[in-house]
């Protein structure tokens, strides 16, 4: 798990572009121990990338209880993603979609970047 985890780090933004990669099998406390990295070597959008292709890879073959309680632990984890370093573009389409972050925070986000921009 540990060289896994290491590859991840150093490698996030072009295991995203693999259609073949899934992170599905991935244990929850796993996947918050890389979105927690620190020195995780990519943007904020693509630790948005990671959760989001964790929670919803091979849909199909978990019960809808499995994908529910996924889906809740990944709106808990998306506290570790700075949603203000996320283009508004990406914002306002990927993230709004993926039903992890609220209207609230997607709000915050932009009032953020908006001050930034002053």
């Amino acid at each position: 798990t540990d060289h896994a985890i290491e590859k991840i780090r150093k490698n996030l933004k072009s295991i995203l572009k693999n259609p073949k990669t899934n992170f599905s099998n991935m244990d929850d406390d796993v996947m918050e121990e890389i979105l927690e990295m620190d020195d995780l070597e990519c943007k904020e959008i693509h630790r948005f990338a990671l959760l989001d292709k964790w929670v919803y890879s091979n849909n199909e073959y978990r019960d809808r209880e499995s994908q529910e309680a996924r889906l809740k632990k990944a709106k808990l984890m998306t506290k570790h993603i700075h949603l203000d370093r996320i283009p508004p573009s990406f914002l306002s389409s990927d993230v709004r979609s993926s039903g992890l972050i609220t209207t609230e925070e997607l709000c915050t986000a932009y009032e953020l970047q908006a001050l930034v921009a002053e």
